[in-house]
Formats: C-alpha cells, sequence, structure tokens
C-alpha cells in the first residue's frame, strides 16, 4: 500500500489511555472523479482491452491514509440536450452511472460536474488513422458545444481539475480540441506546424515507442535484428522517461539539487521514469509552442489561459519519451527516425484559485491492455507506473482537498507516530518540521507534501526561495535560503499547533474508557493556517541569526585573511 500512514488504532500514542477516540476526529480528503468514455471504451473490470478496471482498482482498493477516491463512469453521447442524459444510481461499480453524457448534463436542474472535484476525458472519435482533415472533429458528433464548454469552464475555474488524452491522429479529439487549457496543450488537430500536429498510426511520422524484448530484437544483432512487434506495448518491458528538473537550493551542501513534478515523485522509489510503450503514441505541445494570450474558442471575451493580480499560470511539458530508430532496429511498422517529444504536460491553476489540466501523449498508458502483464510482473517500474496513476488523482484534486489532505495526514502524524511522543512545544519548529516530513515523505513523497504546503504558503515569500535568478548566484552559494528550509519551517509550525490537542486528549483521558471531544474540520484548518504563518515568523528569525553570525564570521575571516597576507609577505622578504 503505497501511501499507507498506518493509523491503526493500536499504534496511536494515545489508545493506552483512550481506547475509541477515532469516530471523534476529522476524516480524510474525499475526491469524487468522473471519468467520461466513449463508446468503444470501457469501464472495466480489470482485463486486457481497452478499458480502465486495473487504474481505477489502484485508486478505490489502496489505503491511502489521508484521501478517499470515488470514481464514477460516464458514457458520452451525441445528444447536445443537457436533458438527454440517462442516470442510474444503483449502477455498479464497473457500469455507467450515466448514459448520453456531455458535459453540461444536468440532475435536478444542477449541472452533474458539480458533483465531482475531477474529470478524465477519454475519447476514441473520430477513429481516423491517417487521413481525414480537422472538420472531421470539429464535425463530430461528439465534439463539444459552446453550451458544454460554457458550463465546463465556469467548473474548471472554480477548481475542477481535468486529465484529458487521445491516441494517435484524431483519436480522442472531438470531446477534447476546444476545451480551454486542453485544446492548446496537446496535439488534437492536424496543423502546418511539426510541433502541434498530431502523428499518424503508421508512416515515418508515427511515434512508436515500442522496446526490444529480447536480445535478437537489438540493434546490435547482425546481420540483421529480429523484428520488435506491435505486439510489444503488452508486455513488461517498460520505455524510459525523461523528466523536467526543477531547481531547488538544498541545504545540505549550499548546492543546486534537481526533482521532477509531484506527479513523478514516487516517494522511495525515486522518481518515475518509466512508462508503458506503445507503436503509435500521440503528442503534448511544448509551451513554447502555445499562445498564451489567446481567447477562449467557445468564447472570446474570455482569455484561456487566465491572469489574476498579475499571475498568469502556464502550462509547461514535464516528461518527454523517445522513439528508437529504425534501421538499425526493426520495427513491425517500418521505418522511423529517432525523435524525442513531449509526452506528459501540466497546468497549475491553483496559483490563482482555478483547476489545475494534466495531457497525456496517449491513453494506451493508462489501459488494462498496456498494463496487465506489468501488473503480473509486478517489478519496480510496474509499482512507479502505479503510483503516476495515483499522484496524478492526488494532484488533480481541487485546493481545498489538498489542504484536507495536509490537514488530516498532519494531524494524523502528530497522534499515531511514536517519535513525535516525546516532542513538546519547546521542540524547535525546525525540528519537529524535519521529522513530520520525513514521515510523510516515506509515506508519499516530499514533493507531494511540499505541494500541500505550497498551498498555504503566501505565493510572495514562496517565490524568494524559489531558484529563479534576478541577480548572478555563486555556486556553491551561501546566501540562497533552500527552499526545503522553508517547507521544514511550514510544517514545524504547523505540528506545533496541533501537538496541543495530544496533550489535551492525553490529559482528558487518563483513567477514562472513552473521550468525547469534537475536533471540528475548520478548528483543524484554522490551526494549519495559524501554523504556517509561525514557522515562516520562525524562519525568519533564524535567517536573521544567521545572518548576523556570517556577518561576524565574515568580518573575522575578513581580519585572518589580512593578518595571513602580511604574514606571508614578511616571510618572503
Amino acid at each position: 500500500m503505497p501511501f499507507e500512514l498506518n493509523l491503526d488504532p493500536s499504534d496511536l500514542i494515545v489508545d493506552r489511555y483512550i481506547p475509541d477516540i477515532r469516530p471523534i476526529f476529522p476524516r480524510p480528503a474525499r475526491v469524487r472523479i468522473l471519468i467520461v468514455l466513449e463508446p468503444g471504451l470501457y469501464p472495466g473490470p480489470p482485463g486486457t482491452g481497452f478499458a480502465l478496471g486495473r487504474v481505477v482498482s489502484y485508486l478505490r482498493n489502496e489505503s491511502f491514509g489521508f484521501v478517499n477516491f470515488e470514481v464514477d463512469f460516464a458514457l458520452r453521447g451525441t445528444d447536445e440536450s443537457p436533458h438527454a442524459v440517462s442516470i442510474d444510481n444503483n449502477a455498479g461499480e464497473w457500469e455507467f452511472r450515466y448514459r448520453d453524457f456531455r458535459y453540461h448534463s444536468e440532475q435536478d436542474g444542477t449541472p452533474i460536474i458539480h458533483g465531482y472535484d475531477e474529470l478524465w476525458c477519454f475519447g476514441i472519435n473520430p477513429s481516423i488513422h491517417n487521413d481525414g482533415d480537422n472538420n472531421s472533429v470539429k464535425n463530430s458528433g461528439y465534439s463539444s458545444s459552446p453550451a458544454e464548454l460554457t458550463v465546463l469552464t465556469e467548473w474548471m475555474d472554480n477548481g475542477g481539475g481535468v486529465l484529458a488524452m487521445g491516441d494517435h491522429n484524431f483519436l480522442g479529439s472531438a470531446m477534447c480540441w476546444n476545451i480551454p487549457r486542453v485544446g492548446t496543450m496537446r496535439a488534437w488537430l492536424k496543423d502546418d506546424n511539426d510541433g502541434r500536429s498530431v502523428p499518424n498510426r503508421t508512416g515515418t511520422d508515427r511515434h512508436d515507442t515500442n522496446r526490444p524484448q529480447n536480445a535478437s530484437q537489438d540493434a546490435t544483432q547482425t546481420p540483421n535484428p529480429s523484428v520488435i512487434p506491435n505486439s510489444a506495448e503488452e508486455d513488461a518491458v517498460t520505455q524510459p522517461l525523461e523528466w523536467k528538473k526543477y531547481s531547488v537550493w538544498s541545504r545540505l551542501v549550499f548546492q543546486r539539487r534537481r526533482r521532477p513534478h509531484p506527479v513523478l515523485c514516487g516517494g522511495s522509489l525515486g522518481v518515475i521514469d518509466r512508462f508503458p510503450d506503445h507503436p503509435h503514441e500521440g503528442l503534448v505541445i511544448h509551451e513554447d509552442l502555445i499562445d498564451f494570450n489567446a481567447k477562449c474558442l467557445h468564447d472570446e471575451t474570455k482569455d484561456e489561459y487566465p491572469t489574476v493580480d498579475g499571475q498568469q499560470p502556464r502550462a509547461e511539458v514535464i516528461a518527454w519519451v523517445s522513439t528508437l530508430p529504425d534501421p538499425p532496429y526493426n520495427f513491425a511498422k517500418d521505418e522511423q527516425p529517432a525523435r524525442r517529444f513531449p509526452a506528459v504536460g501540466v497546468y497549475n491553476g491553483h496559483t490563482i484559485d482555478h483547476g489545475r489540466v494534466l495531457v497525456d501523449s496517449t491513453w494506451h498508458h493508462w489501459f488494462d491492455k498496456n498494463i496487465a502483464d506489468l501488473e503480473a510482473a509486478d517489478s519496480e517500474d510496474f509499482r512507479k507506473i502505479k503510483r503516476y496513476f495515483q499522484n496524478v488523482a492526488i494532484w488533480l484534486a481541487p485546493k481545498d482537498e489538498q489542504q484536507t489532505m495536509l490537514n488530516y495526514a498532519a494531524f494524523w502524524t502528530v497522534l499515531a507516530n511514536a517519535s513525535f511522543e516525546e516532542l513538546t512545544l519547546d521542540t524547535p519548529v525546525l525540528t519537529l518540521g524535519g521529522q513530520a516530513i520525513d514521515i510523510l515523505g516515506r509515506a508519499t513523497s516530499d514533493c507531494l507534501v511540499t505541494d500541500w504546503l505550497l498551498e498555504y504558503i503566501p505565493r510572495p515569500i514562496h517565490d524568494v526561495f524559489r531558484a529563479r535568478e534576478p541577480f548572478p548566484i555563486p555556486e556553491p552559494c551561501w546566501s540562497c535560503p533552500p527552499e526545503e528550509l522553508l517547507s521544514q519551517a511550514v510544517m514545524g509550525g504547523v505540528i506545533r499547533q496541533l501537538l496541543p490537542y495530544r496533550d489535551k486528549l492525553i490529559k482528558e483521558s487518563w483513567g477514562r474508557k472513552k473521550v468525547d471531544i469534537a475536533l471540528k474540520p475548520d478548528e483543524i484548518e484554522q490551526s494549519v493556517q495559524a501554523g504556517v504563518f509561525q514557522g515562516i515568523e520562525a524562519l525568519m528569525k533564524n535567517m536573521d541569526e544567521n545572518r548576523e553570525a556570517m556577518e561576524q564570521l565574515g568580518k573575522l575571516s575578513q581580519e585572518a585573511f589580512e593578518k595571513s597576507l602580511k604574514a606571508l609577505k614578511y616571510r618572503s622578504r
């Protein structure tokens, strides 16, 4: 269970004093996901076809400790009326709850998507493999109407997270091509610019990422390597993933270190750097090719990439994959050049209280067909890929649910981890924070913990600690405040605010079998918010003390240097 915090009642610090306490505490975050499929794609159960059974089971059946996922399925229809949808509230776990669904479909006069936190879009229409033109997409019965996009955009602007992808050529384009952000972050149409046009299923412009299954298919074989069949996508051999390296200043040696985006952080597994392979992937658009000043296609009065209070979050590519050249390799689909192309793109709207977006180059990275043998092998590659699916679901959750994850995880860490039993309000903030991040980072990943904390940290303060370079920075840099230190201080402030709850429970439960103390979620949230600023204040004080110490050290070093220089000059006479 990769995210399990092991919050068994027998492990609780206060369990020795109070045997029945869990019912009175806050609950984990609840994230509701609606997966929209077009005919030809299937919910499950876990199998080997074009279905999502395995991915969904990794959300429904895992114990995360700080979030519970609820997943429903909708089958997209072609009737553009919001009232055409049919609803089965008794649908089984692998059945469609909604049929003839559109993005603005209503139940009891309210858009259905308002009841969900995330929307996952998996389309297959128009199912054109090589030929066709853009009108095939725009005129498709599955293409999103302006009325749909109005409702969907409002939902996204209010925090809803979207996951979207198709495959080669136009597969999946109809339901996604004109959704704000989604439509420009991935190739859905043919374009004169090679960096934005959909790749075909065959020919030299395809994206065949299959890898050799055995030694006979290696390019070093002579006279010719064996053919790598299309079915290689179904084996347990994965393709390498190249990840974007974000710079952070480390507290260890005052130098930069690199880390991936949170969705590619694997905790104890390390960086998520493997993906399932596939003989004809689609394409994610690099940010250099996106017009961030464009208007929404359905409403020219709205910016596709909004700016709020001077901040305009932008889409970015966070991972690339590569094809192998044929020749010298030998692919079933014939020749292709070696090329590197974007595979995962993200948009973080949380900085302006909008929703997040993630696009993938192909839904084959997610389908049972491509991960069944990986799951059977249960290799480290599989565990990394599985963690990617789970990370995406966590990262796309709305901002308030991200904060609930932190509140819950931090609260239970204080109560459930034995290492906190000896820590008190007198323990330094940085010590408290370092210990908490270590515990949570091993259960999840330090990237996700930092991401949760960032939701609370005021942006101007966070920007000071980021590796932005408004002026030349030496390396090693003694004056660069480590970004890790900010997270450590903020988490320490949060923990310090939560420790009194532990002490109160122990004090009031002494000698009693049950304590009736109601701790409301907003009470915990207020404590966490107060802890954030307490941590920042403690860090600022620490930085002032270090600045004074560095000034004194610099003065003493200069005096020592001058004395040594004089001595050397005297000896050289």
